[in-house]
């Protein structure tokens, strides 16, 4: 021991591995065993570490206080556990010459550095603070931090030299003029949620090549959030944000994952060169939101946002995927390319606000999967935009392009608003251009040179009422060369005149000019020419009156199910339901009225169903109802929450969700041999349908209600071993639709519906048999089957008037259902004492459709 501290140091010798201090890992001790010295008294002059037996700890409360050089120091290496206060003035908290370990719970505080190692790579572990006049952990060689304390430098809060560095945060790492941490010459940075990175020039700094970012906190910076000089890559899932720029690599090859938040006050993310920025989150920058170097790739995902005066720019030859939203302040640019040929993807989900400026290069622009662009193309005269095979897109606005090339389907231009190619237009054999005819004109493609013909013409009716007259659709200043193979009019059930009619060049109805004799000459036009009144119903309009018969059908269901629990069908302890996937505040409330049943010993059930009927739709649903009830007199009385969810989708492609939230009422009625059982139960309904229109789907957001009661009476026999249960009954359903206001990418294909309601009626006869079979062990199992029919007295679901955008009202009914149906069931209750639980499968049959049901049920009785 050091003979100038006899009375403030002491030697400790453990014969083993158990901890006398919380020290890190890097510590833990294996054979052979070491001393440790622990400073138990504070002092005003410098504490050098050399001769001192292995570990050190300075105790809690104990202060190493000095104006000079350093105030505890090692040449060799070392290991030093603070947890009282170290402080120099002027120089050096503790200085390492030879590397080694500091694990600080209490304080530390230099003039100049705070911690800092010359010899060789160090770690230190802060859970206190560390803070200095120039560097706060100045590693010369590079080494390990880690944080969950404070760490301060008034130039650098944490350097790990010209060694790779290793730093996790959890804590505050900050600087007053430089770098909160940097990685000078690479290394690894974790910065978990709840950290922070606070630089006085940039978050963090990653010098060289290969070095990894990780963010779920905070990095932020006056001037930059992230700077990187290479190859260097950042997952980033928290917020990075600068003054100047987000992030910025200078170098080459620097790669950025983003599902948060980027943002700078000049460039949200910028790259030099070969760089690879996939984005999910958020980057915004206030002049451009992404800045690509030559050969770099952007990728943005259906949920990334970009955004900035100007979006993305593009500085030499890039790549650029979006499948989410690219939006430009007004009247600036989405995405602007330079120097050099870019290839630039639209797909599925884009949201593009601004142009794309080509600004003379002869990059390319390719849009595939499905969706809508009515942004402007500038600038690309020397370059290409593809509709891709299999792709769908309505177009409109300006596109400067030199060459158009149709291999999909392409909608050019809204009516009203076309779009004008500045260049020539080719349509493949696998191209389609669809023409949206309304009653007040049809949308138009004009080509400033020459248009080539081939594939499919494809008319697509809106709604309404046509007058004869003539439809211009395509204009070619430079001419037409080829022809289209085929014309296609949509769904011809929706006309008024017969197939023939509409198409016959017998009957003069239609004539449309769209050979090449025709209009080979400059200015030529093509065009859709009606010579008789025609008035077009909107396709697929069945969807709204098919989804009310589909509520119609679930309210029964769900009626019939409660009685099931009133006449003492069911015995089932009772779980909380579980939802699948996002169903919205009100069927999570339902979920905890149901939980809260539960909880107070009741039943629940799950259900599942699927209704198909011939050519017109079929509905697939499920979810769950609970319900809780207590004895009063001869009978039961309860009350009962439910969550049910049914997805109809109709031979036209339409779709409809219904979820609805249900509350009622029950009970039975013993009277000896007759039990007398009834329910009422309401429900509030959430509607969303998207319908066929020919050219993408029309979709409407509504809500409704359904309202059911029913009534049943049924006795008991006992014969053959088994019990009989004969009963009658009566459901009444009473179902109400809001008003719908509908919006398509064509406007014109849109309807509006009026508020509709109906009564769903039907009386059935059901037999159900039953035989219990007793254990040894108690179990009660009792198998069941049941057989029954239902007579429609009334049809289920209800007529909806809708109205064109030109005033044209239309009519669409529910199909007609078998009004008499057999039904068919097995079930199987297995219980003890005062708990049961169900499963029960059942079948109906009818002339023109058919459904099924599955049931789970848990129930406790008290």
């Amino acid at each position: 021991m050091n003979s100038e501290f006899p009375d403030v140091a002491r030697r400790i010798t453990k014969a083993g591995c158990a901890p006398l201090l919380a020290l890190p890992a890097v510590l833990s001790c294996n054979a052979p065993v070491l001393a440790q010295t622990v400073i138990g008294a504070s002092q005003n002059t410098a504490l050098p570490l050399d001769g001192l037996a292995g570990p050190v700890e300075i105790a809690s409360g104990v202060s190493i206080t000095t104006t000079g050089a350093v105030a505890v120091s090692a040449s060799l290496p070392a290991q030093l556990v603070n947890a009282g206060q170290v402080q120099d003035s002027v120089g050096i908290g503790i200085s390492l010459g030879g590397g080694g370990v500091v694990a600080n719970t209490g304080l530390v505080h230099g003039g100049s550095y705070g911690v800092r190692a010359t010899g060789a790579a160090a770690t230190v572990t802060n859970s206190g603070q560390i803070g200095s006049g120039y560097d706060g952990v100045s590693l010369n060689r590079g080494g390990t931090v880690s944080n969950t304390g404070s760490i301060f430098g008034a130039h650098i809060g944490v350097y790990t030299g010209n060694g790779l560095g290793v730093v996790q945060n959890s804590g505050t790492i900050s600087a007053h003029t430089g770098d909160a941490v940097s990685l000078y010459s690479g290394g690894s940075l974790t910065n978990t949620a709840g950290g922070e990175l606070l630089g006085g020039y940039s978050g963090v700094y990653a010098g060289g090549n290969g070095s990894s970012i990780t963010n779920a906190g905070l990095i932020s910076g006056p001037l930059f959030g992230a700077y990187l000089m290479g190859d260097s890559a950042i997952t980033n899932s928290g917020t990075i944000a600068g003054g100047t720029g987000g992030v910025i690599d200078i170098g080459q090859g620097g790669t950025v994952l983003n599902t948060g938040v980027i943002h700078g006050g000049q460039t949200g993310a910028q790259f030099a060169a070969g760089a690879s920025l996939d984005n999910a989150g958020t980057i915004s920058g206030g002049v451009k939101g992404v800045q690509l170097g030559k050969g770099s790739v952007l990728t943005n995902e259906e949920s990334g946002v970009i955004t900035g005066p100007t979006g993305v720019v593009a500085n030499g030859p890039t790549t650029i995927d979006n499948a989410g939203t690219i939006a430009a302040g007004a009247g600036g640019n989405a995405i602007s390319l330079y120097w050099g040929a870019s290839s630039v993807t639209l797909e599925t989900g884009s949201v593009v606000e601004g142009a794309v400026a080509g600004n003379g290069t002869a990059s390319t622009v390719n849009l595939v999967g499905h969706g809508s662009l009515s942004t402007d193309i500038t600038g690309l005269q020397a370059g290409q935009v593809n509709i891709m095979q299999n792709a769908v897109w309505t177009a409109s606005g300006n596109w400067a392009a030199g060459h158009v090339v149709n291999a999909g389907t392409l909608t050019a231009g809204l009516v009203g608003t076309p779009l004008t190619i500045q260049g020539d237009y080719t349509q493949t054999s696998a191209g389609m251009l669809r023409v949206v005819v309304t009653p007040q004109g049809m949308n138009h493609l004009i080509v400033t040179g020459t248009a080539h013909l081939a594939g499919t013409l494809a008319y697509v009716l809106s709604p309404g009422t046509y007058q004869p007259g003539s439809y211009s659709f395509l204009t070619a200043a430079g001419g037409v060369t080829g022809d289209f193979s085929s014309v296609q009019i949509s769904d011809a059930s929706q006309h008024s005149l017969s197939p023939s009619g509409i198409l016959s060049a017998a009957s003069n109805s239609v004539v449309t000019l769209t050979t090449s004799q025709a209009l080979a000459g400059p200015g030529s036009q093509a065009a859709l020419t009606l010579k008789q009144a025609v008035v077009v119903a909107p396709m697929d309009g069945a969807v709204f009156a098919d989804a009310s018969q589909a509520l119609a059908l679930a309210g029964t269901a769900s009626g019939q199910a409660l009685l099931a629990r009133a006449d003492g069908q069911a015995g089932a302890p009772c779980a909380a339901p579980v939802l699948a996937g996002q169903q919205g505040d009100a069927a999570n409330v339902a979920a905890a009225l149901a939980s809260g049943l539960c909880g107070m010993g009741g039943w629940v059930q799950a259900t599942g169903s699927d209704v198909s009927t011939d050519g017109a739709y079929d509905s697939r649903g499920g979810g769950f109802l609970a319900g809780l009830d207590r004895p009063v007199g001869r009978g039961r009385v309860g009350v009962a929450v439910g969550y049910d969810a049914q997805n109809l989708k109709d031979e036209a492609g339409g779709k409809a969700f219904l979820g609805a939230v249900r509350l009622g009422l029950y009970g039975g009625l013993n009277l000896g041999r007759v039990i007398l059982s009834a329910e009422v139960m309401d429900g509030l309904v959430n509607t969303n349908t998207i319908r066929a229109t020919g050219a993408g789907g029309a979709s409407a957001r509504g809500h409704g209600n359904v309202l059911s009661a029913g009534l049943q009476a049924g006795f008991s026999v006992s014969a053959w071993g088994g019990v009989f249960r004969p009963a009658t009954g009566l459901e009444i359903t009473r179902f109400s639709f809001s008003g719908l206001n509908e919006t398509a990418a064509a406007q014109s294909l849109a309807v509006r519906t009026t508020a509709a309601s109906g009564v769903y009626v039907a009386p059935y006869l059901r037999l159900t048999a039953t035989r219990n079979f007793i254990t040894a062990r108690g179990l009660e199992i009792s198998p069941s089957a049941t057989l029954g029919l239902t007579v429609n007295a009334t049809n289920p679901g209800a007529a909806v008037s809708m109205t064109a955008q030109d005033g044209t009202l239309f009519n669409a009914a529910p199909l007609h259902l078998s009004p008499v149906a057999g039904e068919a069931g097995l079930g199987l209750t297995v219980g003890r004492g005062n708990w049961r639980l169900l499963a029960r499968y059942a079948a109906t049959l009818a002339g023109n459709w058919h459904a099924q049901s599955l049931e789970g049920g848990l129930l406790v009785r008290f």
